[in-house]
């Protein structure tokens, strides 16, 4: 449950130190990250409603990377959706973890977003 539970700077460390041959680039600036994997890698991204997540927090992924994206809503029952994918986490209970595993093979900025509150609840970007 810990591993869950660590920021998304901690994920973005972990990757770059798995990444044999690739280059990452971290900018942290007003709660943003905006990253850059290698192709073909796994981006991990664990998202905690309210702690982690809001229209600034955005990472990009190349297109045609593998992308795990791990929610969890303490706050209340939730359902995320990621829009031009057309991917959804299913009715979530408050505090229950969902899981969204996909090819990123659609270029472009896409919102993930509630679809009990209707925020944006981060921005992926794939080029």
């Amino acid at each position: 449950m810990k591993k869950i539970l660590i920021g998304m700077s901690v994920t973005v460390a972990l990757l770059a130190g798995c990444s044999s041959s690739s280059s990452s680039d971290t900018t942290v600036a007003n709660e943003t990250t905006d990253t850059a994997v290698a192709a073909g890698s796994v981006v991990e991204i664990s998202l905690i409603v309210g702690e982690n997540t809001g229209p600034d927090m955005m990472q990009t992924v190349p297109l045609g990377s593998s992308v795990r994206i791990t929610f969890i809503n303490p706050n209340g029952p939730d359902e995320i959706h990621v829009h031009g994918y057309d991917l959804t986490t299913g009715e979530m209970a408050k505090g229950q973890e969902s899981v969204i595993e996909f090819v990123a093979s659609n270029a472009g900025t896409f919102d993930i977003e509630s679809h009990v509150s209707e925020e944006v609840v981060f921005i992926l970007t794939v080029e």
